[in-house]
C-alpha cells in the first residue's frame, strides 16, 4: 500500500469515527433534554447520557450553543425534506404533499426531545439573534426558507398564486402547530393519536389551500 493510499484510508477512518462520536453525543443530548424538562441540561449531564467523558464532549462541542446548533441542523434533515422532494404535476399531487408534510411536521414537533429542548430554551431565554431564527424554524418544524423556496417553485408552475412565499410558509407551519403541538408544548393534555394528527394535518392543508388556491 502506498503512503498516499494509507493516509487517505486513515483520514476516512478518522472521519467515520468523528461522525459516529458526534452522533453518539447528539443522541445523549436528546435524552438529557427529555429528562430535564424545562431546564437546560448541564454539559456533565449530556456527557453522562452520551456515555463519554466531559473532556471528550468539549472536543466535539465547545459550548451548549454549538451543541444546540447541531441539534437544529439534524432536525432540518428529517423526512420533511423527502416530502417536499416529491414530484407535483397536478393540484391533487399538491394536496397530497401538503397533507403528508403537515403530518411529518406535527410528529416531529411533538417528539419528546423536541418538546424538551423547546421548553428548556424558552425557560433560559438566552439566545443570539441567529439562534432565535434557528429556534423559530425548529419550533415550527421545518425551515421557513426551504418551504418558501418550494412554494415559489409551485407558483412558477401556476398551481398556486402567492405574493409573499415566506409569509405563506410561516402560515402553513403555524397551521400545523394548532392545538396538538401547542398543547403538548405547554403540557396541556390532548389527543396525540394517529387519527388526531391526520385530522389536524388535513385541516392545515385545507385551510392553506383555501387561502392560496
Amino acid at each position: 500500500m502506498s503512503r498516499s493510499t494509507y493516509l487517505i484510508k486513515a483520514d476516512l477512518g478518522r472521519n467515520k469515527s468523528v461522525i459516529f462520536k458526534r452522533s453518539q453525543i447528539l443522541k445523549g443530548a436528546k435524552a438529557a433534554f427529555v429528562e430535564c424538562g424545562c431546564h437546560w441540561p448541564s454539559m456533565s449531564h449530556i456527557a453522562s447520557r452520551a456515555k463519554v467523558s466531559k473532556g471528550t464532549l468539549y472536543v466535539y462541542f465547545q459550548s451548549r450553543v454549538d451543541l444546540f446548533q447541531d441539534l437544529m441542523s439534524e432536525l432540518s434533515q428529517t423526512n420533511i425534506e423527502d416530502v417536499f422532494s416529491h414530484s407535483v404535476t397536478s393540484r391533487r399531487d399538491l394536496s397530497v404533499v401538503l397533507e403528508t408534510a403537515a403530518q411529518s411536521i406535527i410528529r416531529s414537533a411533538i417528539a419528546p426531545w423536541t418538546i424538551g429542548i423547546s421548553q428548556a430554551l424558552l425557560a433560559e431565554g438566552i439566545m443570539s439573534p441567529g439562534l432565535k431564527v434557528k429556534l423559530r424554524d425548529y419550533w415550527l418544524g421545518a425551515s421557513v426558507d426551504d418551504l418558501s423556496l418550494w412554494l415559489r417553485e409551485i407558483c412558477d408552475r401556476e398551481f398556486l398564486e402567492i405574493e409573499d412565499c415566506e409569509l405563506a410558509a410561516e402560515q402553513f407551519l403555524a397551521l400545523c402547530r394548532v392545538r396538538i403541538v401547542n398543547n403538548k408544548l405547554f403540557q396541556i393534555s390532548d389527543d396525540c393519536s394517529d387519527q388526531a394528527i391526520e385530522r389536524m394535518a388535513r385541516s392545515a392543508r385545507e385551510t392553506f389551500l383555501k387561502i392560496y388556491n
